[in-house]
């Protein structure tokens, strides 16, 4: 994925066709990369209760500086990796968005499982909703994860804008 300052949201409209390509997208605005694991369960040496709930991780928050009372969203969260992955990297606020009611199910059993697993009070809030109308207000969030979501949207601009909506100025986008 790629680590995005929100300041540069606006730049990304003209690149939508190519946001899949990461590092094409990466020189042609000028950002630098959070780094990519394909396959890869490990964020860093906090997750290793979390290799049981999560194959795949594509998002190494050691690049996302997350701190404590801050919210995070994971838009197209699905079965809620990166919700986990946002908790254990902080202490904030993870909310979920998918479009999937089924994931969110799903999601929802193995986060529950994941914090039995390692006694953790804290929870994600999971909601259905679409990335076109995002149910929140205005600047609600210091970061946002979009991973693996965009090249499923026929509206990538759409999408964009919602995020541009409620990232906070200053926020962190990762795409």
């Amino acid at each position: 994925p790629l680590l995005i300052h929100r300041r540069s949201l606006m730049q990304l409209r003209y690149y939508c066709t190519i946001v899949s390509c990461g590092m094409v997208l990466n020189r042609k605005v000028g950002l630098e990369s959070s780094g990519y694991f394909h396959g890869a369960p490990v964020l860093n040496e906090l997750s290793l209760n979390m290799r049981r709930h999560s194959r795949m991780q594509t998002v190494d928050f050691r690049y996302l500086p997350l701190s404590t009372g801050q919210r995070v969203l994971d838009l197209g969260c699905g079965e809620g990796r990166h919700l986990i992955g946002a908790l254990l990297a902080a202490d904030v606020s993870a909310v979920g968005v998918d479009l999937s009611h089924g994931d969110l199910l799903t999601g929802r059993e193995k986060t529950q499982d994941w914090a039995v697993s390692v006694n953790e009070p804290r929870r994600p809030m999971l909601t259905q909703a679409s990335g076109y109308a995002l149910p929140f207000a205005d600047h609600s969030f210091d970061a946002v994860i979009c991973s693996e979501v965009l090249e499923h949207v026929p509206s990538v601009a759409r999408v964009m804008q919602e995020i541009d909506r409620v990232l906070q100025p200053g926020g962190q986008l990762v795409v």
